[in-house]
This record gives C-alpha cells, sequence and structure tokens, in this order.
C-alpha cells in the first residue's frame, strides 16, 4: 500500500514538473517569435576613399548585412551590448555625459518636443489598440525593440542629405538616378544667397545613391574599360568578357554606359553610395501587381529607410526633378532652422518627425487595407495614400528610427498575409499607408508634416488618367504665350514628380555637358555668374526664353 502510494506521489511530481516546463518553453517559444518574426539584418560599413582626377572624393558604403538577433542580449549590469542599461533607461542609449552618439538626450534638448511622458517604451495607449489586429501591436513592439537596438549606431554620416532610389534591374533607372544626382549638384553649387531665406548650402547638404550592388560594379568598373583613356568612351566588349552574369543582366547598352559613367565621375558625384542588399524579408509575388514591380524590389525599397545614411534624410525617386530652392524642405524637420515660419504655414507648429506629400490618388482602394475591425478604424478608409517618392525624415527622434523598423515588418505581412492572387498590393504606397496610419495611432506624439503638393508636385498634368492635374490647380499655370509652365522659374513646385512632363531649369534638366550659363542667367533666381563660375561652359547665344519648345519634348 505504501509503495503504491510512493509510486504515485512520484507519477504525480513528474507530471506536474512536465507541464511547468512544457509551459515555460512555450510561452518563452510565443516571446521569440515577436522577437524574431523575420531575420532583420543590421548594416555594417566598408568605407573606400576613391577620388578623381580633381582631387574630389567619395565614399562607399556597403549595407552588407549581418544577422541581427534582437533577442539574445542579457542584459545585466556587466553586460557588453554597448548599452547602458541602468535601472530608469529606457530609450536604449547611453545618457551619460560623454555621450557622443550625436543624439541628444538631456532633459533640456532642442528638438522641440517633449520626450518625458512618450518614451519610446511606453504601452500604446489603450483606446489606440481597439479595433487593431493584435499582430500590429506585436510588430510594434518589435520595430520598439529593432530601434532601441541600433538607433545610436544609425544615421552617422551628416546631419542633412538626399538620398536618391533604391534602383535595380533595368539599368535606366539608375542613369535617371545619375542625371536627377547632377541635377541636384548642379542646384546646390549654384549662389542663393539673394534669396532672402536662409538655406542649407553645399557644405551643409550631402548627397547619396542607393542602387544594386550590380549596378554600382557597372559605375565602379567605368574607368577600367576607357577606350585609351578617351573620357567616357567604354569598350562595352571588354566589359562583357571580364563581368559576372549577374552583372551582364544588368549591363546598359553603349550610350546609357558611357552618359552613365560620364556622370558617374569616378564616384565624386555623390557622397556616399548605399549597396542593396537583398531585404530580409518575405516577399511574395502571387500577391503582387508586377507591372510597377515585385514585391522583392518594394520591400527592399520600405526597408531601405533604416539604412539612411543622415539625421535629416530626403528620399527621393530617381525621376523626381527637384528646383532651386530644395533645401527649404529641410526646415520642416530641423528644430534648429529659425526661417520655419517664414516659408511654411502647418498645423503644427513645431518640427516635424516625418514630412511628406499626399499621393495624387489618395483614396485609391484604401477600404481593402484596413488593419481591423472595420467599423473601429472606419477612420482608415479615409486616410489618405502619402507620396512616397519624396519623404523626408527627421532621425533625430528616435520616433521617426522606430517608424522605418515598423514599416517593412507591416509591409511583409500586408504582402504575405492579407494580400491574395485576387487582392494584389499595387506598390510601396499601400502598405506604407497603413504603416503611417497605425503608427500615428499608436505614438500620439508623432508629429507628421504634409509637404504641400505645390512643393512636391506628384500629377500627370493634361491626362485623363491623373488623380491631381498640375494643368488644372497652379502647380504648372498658363504664361503669357499660352502655354503651362514648364521650367522652375514659373513653378511653385520645389520637387517635380512628373515623369511625363520634364521640368527644366532655365531651359535646360541641369545634367547636360557642357552646362551652360543661360541656365544660370535665365532661373528665376540670382546666381553667381563671375568670371570663376564653377562650370566652366561655353556660353554661346541662343534661345532664350528659359523654354524648351520643342512638340516633342522629353527628357534629354
Amino acid at each position: 500500500m505504501i509503495a503504491s502510494l510512493l509510486t504515485l506521489l512520484i507519477i504525480s511530481i513528474t507530471s506536474c514538473w512536465l507541464i511547468s516546463s512544457i509551459t515555460s518553453r512555450c510561452s518563452s517559444d510565443h516571446i521569440n517569435s515577436i522577437i524574431d518574426f523575420s531575420p532583420i539584418k543590421v548594416k555594417t560599413e566598408e568605407r573606400e576613399e576613391i577620388s578623381n582626377d580633381d582631387g574630389e572624393t567619395r565614399t562607399t558604403v556597403d549595407t552588407t548585412a549581418h544577422d541581427d538577433d534582437t533577442g539574445g542580449h542579457d542584459d545585466t549590469e556587466d553586460d557588453d551590448d554597448g548599452h547602458d542599461d541602468t535601472e530608469d533607461d529606457t530609450d536604449g542609449h547611453d545618457d551619460t555625459e560623454d555621450d557622443d552618439d550625436s543624439h541628444d538626450d538631456s532633459e533640456d534638448d532642442d528638438d522641440g518636443h517633449d520626450d518625458s511622458e512618450h518614451d519610446i517604451d511606453d504601452d500604446i495607449p489603450p483606446h489606440a489598440k481597439l479595433g487593431v489586429d493584435p499582430i500590429y501591436i506585436e510588430l510594434f513592439k518589435k520595430a520598439q525593440l529593432l530601434s532601441k537596438y541600433d538607433y545610436a549606431s544609425s544615421h552617422q554620416h551628416g546631419k542633412f542629405g538626399i538620398v536618391i532610389g533604391p534602383t535595380e534591374a533595368n539599368f535606366r533607372h539608375t542613369l535617371r538616378a545619375l542625371q536627377n544626382g547632377k541635377r541636384i549638384s548642379s542646384i546646390l553649387q549654384l549662389n542663393q544667397t539673394q534669396q532672402g531665406i536662409s538655406t542649407k548650402t553645399k557644405k551643409d547638404l550631402k548627397l547619396a545613391l542607393m542602387a544594386s550592388p550590380e549596378h554600382v560594379q557597372i559605375l565602379d568598373s567605368c574607368s577600367s574599360y576607357m577606350i585609351n583613356q578617351q573620357p567616357n568612351k567604354i569598350n562595352i566588349t571588354r566589359f562583357k568578357e571580364k563581368m559576372s552574369d549577374a552583372v551582364i543582366d544588368n549591363l546598359p547598352d553603349q550610350y546609357e554606359l558611357e552618359e552613365a559613367c560620364r556622370l558617374w565621375a569616378n564616384g565624386t558625384l555623390f557622397d556616399h553610395t548605399l549597396k542593396m542588399k537583398d531585404a530580409p524579408y518575405t516577399h511574395n509575388d502571387n500577391h503582387t501587381n508586377l507591372d510597377q514591380g515585385s514585391s522583392k524590389y518594394w520591400l527592399k525599397a520600405l526597408g531601405g529607410y533604416r539604412l539612411a545614411p543622415y539625421q535629416h534624410s530626403l528620399f527621393l525617386d530617381s525621376d523626381s526633378y527637384p528646383c532651386p530652392g530644395i533645401q527649404k524642405l529641410f526646415q520642416l524637420t530641423d528644430p534648429e532652422d529659425d526661417s520655419f515660419g517664414k516659408y511654411w504655414q502647418l498645423p503644427v507648429s513645431g518640427p516635424a518627425d516625418l514630412a511628406i506629400g499626399i499621393e495624387q490618388y489618395a483614396a485609391w482602394q484604401n477600404e481593402r487595407w484596413i488593419p481591423g475591425d472595420k467599423k473601429i478604424l472606419s477612420d482608415c478608409t479615409n486616410f489618405a495614400e502619402r507620396n512616397t517618392g519624396a519623404i523626408l525624415f527627421n532621425f533625430q527622434r528616435l520616433l521617426a528610427h522606430t517608424l522605418a523598423q515598423f514599416i517593412p515588418l507591416v509591409s511583409e505581412h500586408i504582402y504575405n498575409h492579407v494580400a491574395t492572387p485576387e487582392q494584389k498590393v499595387t506598390n510601396d504606397q499601400v502598405p506604407f499607408r497603413v504603416a503611417l496610419y497605425l503608427f500615428r495611432r499608436f505614438q500620439p506624439d508623432f508629429v507628421e508634416h504634409q509637404i504641400p503638393m505645390h512643393a512636391s508636385c506628384r500629377t500627370y498634368p493634361g491626362m485623363d488618367y491623373a488623380g491631381t492635374d498640375g494643368f488644372l490647380n497652379g502647380m504648372y499655370p498658363l504664361q503669357h504665350d499660352g502655354k503651362p509652365c514648364k521650367d522652375c522659374s514659373c513653378t511653385p513646385c520645389l520637387i517635380n514628380h512628373t515623369p511625363n512632363y520634364p521640368v527644366t531649369i532655365g531651359g535646360f534638366m541641369g545634367w547636360e555637358k557642357p552646362l551652360p550659363k543661360k541656365l544660370i542667367r535665365h532661373s528665376q533666381f540670382s546666381y553667381d555668374d563671375t568670371e570663376d563660375d564653377y562650370d566652366g561652359d561655353d556660353d554661346t547665344e541662343g534661345d532664350t526664353d528659359g523654354h524648351d519648345d520643342t512638340e516633342d519634348d522629353d527628357v534629354p
């Protein structure tokens, strides 16, 4: 009898131990499923200084990735993860007096926001969770962990900068990015001291290209395959013999290659070049409208914001062409710029975490992508789609970096678990809108400024399919000759995202060679036109009206 009781007792204890172990393991696995939902990778940098004949240098930043196991840190007192894990520290940064992470963590910071009540580790307000699919709350918490982990080491290559891209596949996209880079470089070199508005100068504003490794390899090989060192004359046959199949698949034709090599100028056109590796997210082309791009490409683009090299990073599509004055956009996010109120009037007077314009098809199919209960989240249907062709992030604020981590996580979920073969994702703006809607809901302290549509112009003017018509709403007003404006001198647009309507600067696109001084003479601003003008070009007589009046005008 006693033996039977002892046996029963042993079985009971063993069963309890097994149940406890399994329960504990399940709880642990559930937490890890939140942290390790997808393998996020953090960039490592290979910095290579390259000089051209004029002594100019540029830096290549390789976004080669390594596994980032955000759940693998033991945050004990003697941990070595590089963070100060004091009891009161919740932002993931070392807030000691000698902090050198270029982020202002002091109580009296001057970023225009009160960071005391809305710390990144605060819970989402209870009312903000109502009706939201729980998976998005888990993804938000994961974005917080990722942001906390790598924020201090991110965005360290300058305060202000423009990033063009990402580009891949068809090399014409990278050629367009090079042309746009040359246009921006030309704008930044022009003297703007007589505008009456304080703007960033070329010294302050940096320029980066984000492109596939294959495209960067093509550009870096330009000087190796010149014919007898003739400027920009490439032996394309020899070029093909030496390149890998992956590069040859992306190889442009002779004209495109030589034009790209001219603009590339041994890499000195850009301050930084980011080689974009495959995004560490699961893509699904069965749920994607491939007319505008693959899910793999869109996830790479949506995941690229977190790799921005600058604290204030303006991302531009390769065909989003700026006008002189583009620097004024940075007043929207810069807490130290005293000119904010002189140029912009916005509902919130403080600096933005994100500045972006509204897409021309603002409400198209929004009702298909509500992230939860359709009745409770009914306002999501009217939450306008944004124009991702021009986005300005303020990474001086941790909130912006967390958003940059949150966007690709939401996008990956939508591509794989919300979209279907019957309801496909059209482009990157669909998941971006959902992520931004949720982030604004979850983080009340987050500030978004709208870039007015007459500053960031996204339109197909004069076309029946245009969502917003730039000929009708003042983007490109009629001129005295009865023709719509087609030059920076007569449009308020600081960015022209108008694929079928190229807008010139004084009659030129800004990347021609040679760059005529009439570009300077006929622009709306007063530039420095001294004898030592930077362009060193022939100023021949010619058309002086500042417009390209050919019937079949297209991008040169």
